[in-house]
């Protein structure tokens, strides 16, 4: 399927963009400083990492799978899967792809970026680390030979793994983490982390500053996967639903 329609962005260079643009606009960026722990203290947060603490009146969850964990030493168990995505990227070619395309029986992505090409596909649950699978690489790899046989494709393609977060329903969560105030999360994106990033700002900055959020938050809130009978319900159609989703590259 030829993506006629579709933008594409180098989610790396699009993070870099982020990243000098809050410190031009004066807010702090802290770097490979891992969380782990939040302490409430009055009415406010502790931000505890290995080397150091900071103070918050609000905190946002954005961490993937990893908001999990942090939840867990406050006793709120989310129900959430780690699903592990492949990519390759490859330097352009005159005869690779000049366009958007994806696969769909194999569900591989193929993104033209200025000077390389990007393969990205497969849905690896249960991942417990970022370690590369050559056969799923590979897979991907072949499903992009066989749809543009006439790619000459360069050798020594970089390759990447990364954790892919997933609901038991299917719809990210983002909203307040009912019973602790100030905590708030915006996970569960699946596939479409960078593509829903801009928006789920959008929904969250108005309740965080002024105390009020919009509607269409209702239907994304935490709170959902907190009631009794959630998991249960929703667990008999998950397995199913993620194999419609992987297709051929399981």
């Amino acid at each position: 399927m030829i993506a006629r329609g579709d933008r594409r962005v180098r989610p790396e260079l699009l993070c870099d963009g982020v990243r000098r643009a809050l410190l031009h606009a004066g807010a702090e960026v802290f770097e490979r400083s891992p969380v782990e722990h939040l302490i409430r203290d009055g009415s406010t947060w502790i931000v505890e990492g290995r080397s150091e603490m900071r103070r918050a009146d609000a905190v946002v969850l954005a961490a993937g799978v990893a908001s999990a964990h942090v939840l867990a030493d406050l006793g709120v168990r989310l129900p959430i899967a780690a699903a592990k995505g492949y990519s390759r990227t490859y330097e352009s070619h005159p005869s690779g792809p000049r366009q958007a395309l994806y696969l769909e029986t194999p569900k591989v992505a193929i993104s033209v970026f200025d000077g390389a090409v990007r393969l990205s596909g497969t849905l690896e649950l249960g991942a417990r680390d970022l370690s590369l699978s050559d056969r799923r690489l590979e897979a991907i790899t072949a499903a992009a030979r066989q749809a543009l046989a006439g790619w000459d494709m360069p050798s020594r393609p970089r390759d990447w793994a990364g954790m892919r977060s997933l609901s038991p329903d299917g719809l990210p969560f983002i909203g307040p983490v009912p019973g602790w105030d100030g905590i708030h999360l915006a996970t569960g994106h699946a596939t479409l982390g960078i593509t829903l990033a801009p928006l789920t700002g959008e929904l969250l900055a108005p309740l965080l500053l002024e105390g009020h959020g919009s509607e269409l938050l209702g239907a994304f809130d935490p709170a959902r996967a907190l009631a009794a009978g959630f998991v249960r319900r929703m667990s008999l159609d998950y397995a199913q639903r993620i194999r419609a989703t992987t297709g051929g590259l399981r």
